[in-house]
C-alpha cells in the first residue's frame, strides 16, 4: 500500500493484485463445473451408493494388497530365517560340537523366532486396521446418502410450511435437492403440487368473489323485490279486513268465505317478506332494535292471544303458566315476533287434542320462558343446523307443514341482540322444549297516567303515498275523529298552516319530499312541539333517525309486520290523554 500526503489532500492507494485462489477452491470450482458431477446427479440413489461403495472397495483392495503383500513377503523370510537356523542347529547337535556354538546358534533362533512373531502381531494390527477403515467407509458413505435425503426432506419440510402459510414463492425447493434422480424427481413433484395448488386457490379465490357477488346481488334484488311487494299487500290486508268487517257493507257468507281465504294468504305473503327482510337485516347489523323496559308477562299474552285462532284451526290449547309481571329490557316487538316463531311452531308440530305449556319463571337476574310440546321431536341428524336459514326438519319432498326456515333463525339473532341465550331440548315421540333466557329487570311501580274524555272530536292528518293504504287509514281512523289524508309533503305543510292537528300518522317515504324533515320542520312551530306523530312505513327506521319526529320510541310501526289496528289502537291511547285542540 502507498500513501502520499501534500497540503490539499490525501491519497490512499491499494495494489490491484489479488491473492491466488487456494488448491481447496480450485478443487471445489473444478468439481462444480465438472460433467462428472452433472452426470453423477443423474444417477439414482442406489446407483450413486453401489458406485460409492465399489470405488471405496477397489481403494481398500489396492492399500489391503500393499500392506499384505509387504507382511506376507517379510514373514515368509522370517519362516525361512528360522527354518534353516532350526536345521543348522540340528546339523551342529549331531556332529557334537562345542557347548559355546550351540548357545550361539540357540540364540540367534530365538532372536528370529521373535521377529516372526513380531511380524506376525503387526500383520493382525494391519488387518484390523484395514478393516475398520472399511467399516468406517461404509458408514461415511451411508452418512452422505442419508444426508441428501434429509436435507432435501428438510426443503420439502420447509416448503411444506410455505404453502401452508400462503406462500407458495417460498415453497421452490431448487436448493434443496440432494444429489440424485430420485431427489430430482421428488423436488419436481413437490413443484408442480405448489403450483397446482396456487393455481387452485386463485380459481377458488375467484369462485368466492363470484359467489359473494352473486350472493349481493341476491341480496339486493330480495330486498328490492319485498319493499316494493311490502305496501300492495299491506293494503290488500287492510282492503280486505275492512270488507270482511263489514265496513263497506254486509257480505255474504260464501263471499266472505272467500274473503277469509285471501286475507289469509294476504298474511302468510307477508310474514314470509318480513322474514326474508329480517335475515336479511341481521346479516348486515342493520336491526334497529328499541330497547326498554317491558313486560315480560305482557309480551306472552300477547303473543297467545295473537295465535288463538291459529291455535283452535289446529285443535290445540294453548295454556300460559305462572303468568306474572316480569320486567326485561328490549324490544317488545321483536320479543313478541320472537315468541309467535316458537309458539307456532309448538302448534304446527303439536297432534291434535293436545297442550303446548308456555310457562315463565325467574332464577335469580334471569327470566326464563319456556315453550314445550307434545310433537314427533326433532332429529338427531337436524341438531346441528335447527338454527340455520332456510332449514326444514322435513324433508322437501315429505313435508306436511309450510314455512321458510327462517324463524328460529331470526329467533336466536334476535335473543342474542338482547344478550340473552336461546336453546331446545327434544325426544322423537314425545315432544320438543325451547328455552328463552333473558337479563331480569327489578319490578318497577308504572307511573299513572291521567286520562281527559275528549270533549270533542280530535282532528288527525294522515300523509301516506300509496292511495289505497290512505284510504284503508282513513276509514280505520274516522271513528276516532276528523281525518285528513295527503300524498305529499307540500300538501301535508298547507294542511297544517291551515288548522292545528292532535296527531300526525305519517310515512315518510312522500312525494317530493322526505316526510321527517316535514315534521322536524313542524316541531319547530309552537302548535306542533308536542304533537303525537306516529311513523307507519314499509321501512323500518332507527331510533337515531326518528330524533325530532317521535315522542316516544313505541310511536314507530312497519306495515308489514304490524296491523293496521296496533296502530289504530295506539292512536287511541295517544288521544286519550290529550284534549282536542
Amino acid at each position: 500500500m502507498a500513501c502520499e500526503s501534500s497540503q490539499s489532500s490525501i491519497r490512499v492507494t491499494f495494489p490491484l493484485e489479488l491473492p491466488p485462489p487456494s488448491a481447496l477452491a480450485l478443487f471445489h470450482r473444478a468439481v462444480r463445473r465438472s460433467p462428472i458431477r452433472i452426470w453423477w446427479r443423474v444417477l439414482p440413489l442406489a446407483a450413486q451408493f453401489a458406485i460409492a461403495v465399489l470405488i471405496a472397495a477397489a481403494g481398500w483392495s489396492v492399500v489391503a494388497h500393499r500392506v499384505l503383500s509387504g507382511h506376507a513377503e517379510r514373514l515368509s523370510h522370517a519362516d525361512h530365517v528360522v527354518a534353516g537356523l532350526q536345521r543348522g542347529e540340528l546339523a551342529a547337535m549331531q556332529r557334537g560340537a562345542p557347548v559355546a556354538e550351540l548357545g550361539s546358534a540357540s540364540h540367534v533362533l530365538a532372536n528370529a523366532r521373535a521377529v516372526s512373531g513380531r511380524e506376525a502381531r503387526l500383520l493382525r494390527r494391519d488387518v484390523m486396521l484395514l478393516l475398520i477403515g472399511i467399516f468406517a467407509t461404509l458408514a461415511v458413505i451411508l452418512v452422505v446418502a442419508m444426508r441428501k435425503i434429509t436435507r432435501t426432506f428438510h426443503g420439502f419440510v420447509r416448503g411444506a410450511a410455505a404453502v401452508a402459510a400462503g406462500n407458495y414463492d417460498g415453497a421452490r425447493v431448487e436448493h434443496f435437492r440432494g444429489g440424485s434422480r430420485e431427489m430430482h424427481e421428488l423436488a419436481d413433484a413437490f413443484e408442480d403440487i405448489s403450483r397446482n395448488l396456487e393455481a387452485r386457490e386463485q380459481i377458488v379465490r375467484s369462485d368466492m368473489l363470484q359467489l359473494r357477488e352473486l350472493e349481493q346481488m341476491k341480496s339486493d334484488f330480495v330486498s328490492t323485490v319485498s319493499h316494493e311487494l311490502r305496501t300492495p299487500l299491506t293494503s290488500m290486508r287492510g282492503a280486505l279486513g275492512l270488507v270482511i268487517g263489514g265496513t263497506a257493507g254486509p257480505v255474504e257468507a260464501r263471499a266472505r268465505e272467500l274473503l277469509h281465504i285471501a286475507f289469509n294468504n294476504t298474511e302468510r305473503l307477508i310474514r314470509l317478506i318480513n322474514d326474508m327482510l329480517d335475515i336479511e337485516k341481521i346479516e348486515s347489523g342493520h336491526t334497529g332494535q328499541r330497547m326498554e323496559r317491558c313486560d315480560l308477562g305482557g309480551v306472552l299474552r300477547l303473543t297467545v292471544a295473537g295465535l288463538e285462532s291459529y291455535a283452535l284451526e289446529n285443535e290445540v290449547r294453548v295454556i300460559l303458566e305462572r303468568d306474572r309481571p316480569v320486567y326485561v329490557t328490549g324490544d317488545p316487538d321483536r320479543l313478541v315476533q320472537v315468541f309467535t316463531n316458537l309458539l307456532s311452531n309448538a302448534i304446527k308440530f303439536s297432534p291434535r287434542d293436545s297442550e303446548v305449556i308456555v310457562r315463565l319463571e325467574t332464577e335469580g337476574k334471569t327470566a326464563q320462558v319456556t315453550v314445550a310440546d307434545r310433537g314427533p321431536g326433532i332429529p338427531a341428524e337436524f341438531h346441528d343446523r335447527l338454527f340455520g336459514r332456510f332449514q326444514q326438519a322435513e324433508r322437501t319432498s315429505t313435508r306436511k307443514h309450510g314455512g321458510s326456515g327462517l324463524g328460529l333463525a331470526i329467533a336466536r339473532a334476535i335473543i342474542e341482540l338482547h344478550s340473552g341465550t336461546i336453546r331446545f331440548n327434544t325426544e322423537l315421540g314425545a315432544g320438543t322444549t325451547f328455552t328463552v333466557e333473558l337479563p331480569y329487570v327489578p319490578t318497577v311501580t308504572p307511573l299513572s297516567v291521567p286520562i281527559h274524555l275528549a270533549r270533542d272530536r280530535h282532528r288527525l292528518l294522515i300523509l301516506d303515498q300509496d292511495s289505497g293504504m290512505l284510504t284503508v287509514l282513513q276509514t280505520l281512523c274516522g271513528p276516532i275523529g276528523e281525518v285528513t289524508g295527503v300524498r305529499s309533503v307540500e300538501d301535508g305543510w298547507l294542511e297544517s298552516r291551515r288548522g292545528v292537528f292532535d296527531a300526525i300518522v305519517i310515512d315518510p317515504n312522500l312525494k317530493e319530499g322526505n316526510g321527517l324533515e316535514l315534521i322536524r320542520r313542524l316541531r319547530g312551530m309552537k302548535n306542533y312541539h308536542d304533537v303525537p306523530v306516529l311513523v307507519f312505513s314499509t321501512r323500518e327506521y332507527t331510533p337515531q333517525e326518528l330524533v325530532g319526529v317521535t315522542l316516544n320510541s313505541s310511536h314507530s310501526f312497519i306495515k308489514s309486520r304490524h296491523r293496521e289496528q296496533d296502530l289504530v289502537l295506539r292512536l287511541r291511547a295517544v288521544l286519550a290523554a290529550r284534549r282536542p285542540r
